[in-house]
């Protein structure tokens, strides 16, 4: 509320198939870890955003948003209040 940002975050789930391990990163990446719900959990304290989990926790609970929804909230610049009339505010 203090600075009126908003962020829209979407959660892509996929299976890994392969990781190229010899790919350079990006200079802001330091490492890339595959971590598991709990020791996710277990590193609650490094994890930068509580909605980190919060976005796993509704994956595994089944919640999901229908694409129709993301539609009408695309581009948000011309949706702010639709946007902010469905947000969950954290």
């Amino acid at each position: 509320p203090q600075t009126r940002q908003n962020f829209l975050r979407i959660a892509y789930v996929a299976d890994l198939m392969s990781q190229d391990t010899k790919m350079e990163l990006d200079d802001s990446i330091h490492a890339v870890h595959w971590l598991s719900r709990s020791d996710l959990e277990r590193r609650r304290r490094d994890i930068r955003t509580p909605i980190v989990l919060r976005s796993i926790d509704d994956y595994l609970a089944g919640r999901r948003e229908p694409a129709s929804k993301l539609d009408s909230c695309m581009p948000v610049q011309h949706h702010v209040h639709e946007v902010l009339a469905n947000a969950d505010l954290v």
